[in-house]
């Protein structure tokens, strides 16, 4: 009797752990039901257990320019997990600019620049994927490289997650703030951890490399010699003379780029700002609801083992039929909550409006750069691309021989 109950008990464990597989992995091949996996995996993502910072010792080390490109949204295409569209284009320019003030704070750093994609100029790149951002849980993939190419890789597709409790929006001391921020410094003392590892003579080499990749994007003829691509990667094999005026005039013309992007600093800065109240108000109710979800979820993963476990727990298909209507009620009900502050709230149409795009709207500028000007529109990668397209007109008009046809 003893035996049979030690095999029944190893058979409802199999059934649960089966289960909780099927209902978060969806249909999966038979390998995919590796257990010691699932929990490896799930034990490899950081978790955001509290909000000390504590970064590593990088004073040894020089202070590199940092890139941020806007995140990437990642919508899916048809609807999924209730993913606003609108609210997830406005996150990925503002996580992008809470990462960098995360990485700023750490002081391990240059210059820190949120830029619209990532063909600006730096030594570090942090790129953001969100998987999920909820109100309650927030799911991150971060990939970090430095100026030699992808393959110099120091974080790659790295998940961080975090879960924020109800009480955030119930304590004074945290009003005003963005319940996600915890997660951005977790992910800059990752980042910082990674540099203090590397060795300065080698982080030392990467401005040159930078400055190298900028002047051979405008004159490969003349700079290309100077660096070597293979595969994807940049190494250095020299550097022109001082007193090569065409070198000379690429420095200058670096740093006219770096002021542009400067001034493309206060539009992120600002979005954010004016997205706060909207998107704190948004937060707060978007919470309880992704909570129900989640329970409800538990709950229906529960009535199907109770289900499955037969005479060892009393259920019947009707108490399946009633577990699947409630998770489903659930979902349809978050679905009409979420429509129904869509409606009724002005922050939702705000936060529409705001996520209409990915891009930052810019208002016109002229910008005059060696007696040569340029009218730049659009947002901000049209006004970007447009800016590059006016140091190019300068590269040519001195350094590009006239052709007599």
């Amino acid at each position: 009797m003893l035996q049979l109950l030690s095999h029944l008990n190893q058979y409802i464990i199999k059934v649960i752990s089966v289960s909780l597989l099927i209902f978060f992995g969806g249909i999966a091949a038979a390998q995919d039901f590796d257990l010691d996996k699932r929990v490896k995996k799930q034990n490899a993502t950081p978790t955001v257990t509290n909000t000390r910072l504590n970064y590593a010792n990088t004073d040894h080390l020089p202070k590199l320019d940092v890139i941020v490109p806007v995140f990437d949204p990642n919508i899916p295409k048809k609807d999924k997990d209730n993913v606003w569209p609108e609210v997830r284009r406005a996150e990925a320019n503002r996580f992008a600019w809470m990462m960098k003030q995360a990485l700023e704070k750490s002081q391990a750093f240059g210059a820190v620049r949120v830029t619209p994609n990532d063909s600006g100029f730096g030594e570090i790149y942090v790129h953001g994927k969100i998987l999920r951002a909820n109100g309650e849980d927030i799911r991150l993939e971060i990939t970090v490289n430095d100026i030699r190419g992808k393959k110099k890789t120091w974080i790659k597709n790295k998940k961080f997650k975090y879960r924020v409790q109800e009480s955030f929006h119930k304590s004074p001391r945290t009003q005003g703030t963005d319940s996600y921020a915890p997660i951005f410094d977790m992910i800059a003392q990752e980042i910082v951890k990674k540099l203090a590892k590397k060795k300065a003579k080698d982080l030392n080499k990467l401005p040159a490399i930078t400055e190298m990749r900028f002047a051979n994007m405008f004159g490969s003829e003349y700079f290309g010699k100077y660096i070597k691509e293979k595969r994807g990667s940049y190494k250095l094999v020299g550097l022109p003379d001082e007193s090569d005026q065409v070198y000379a005039k690429i420095r200058s013309m670096r740093i006219q780029e770096q002021l542009f992007v400067d001034q493309l600093q206060p539009h992120y800065e600002d979005f954010s700002a004016r997205m706060n109240p909207h998107y704190f108000a948004w937060q707060k109710h978007a919470l309880p609801i992704a909570k129900e979800r989640r329970k409800q979820k538990r709950a229906a993963i529960l009535g199907t083992i109770a289900a499955i476990g037969g005479t060892v727990v009393a259920a019947t298909s009707d108490n399946r039929t009633v577990q699947t209507v409630g998770v489903a009620a659930a979902v349809g009900g978050g679905l009409v909550a979420f429509k129904k502050f869509g409606d009724a709230k002005a922050s939702a149409s705000v936060l529409d409006e705001m996520g209409s795009t990915l891009n930052l709207d810019m208002g016109v500028q002229v910008v005059e750069f060696e007696g040569i000007q340029t009218k730049l529109e659009g947002d901000a990668i049209d006004q970007f691309v447009g800016y590059r397209g006016h140091l190019l007109k300068i590269y040519e008009s001195e350094y590009t021989p006239d052709v007599q046809l």
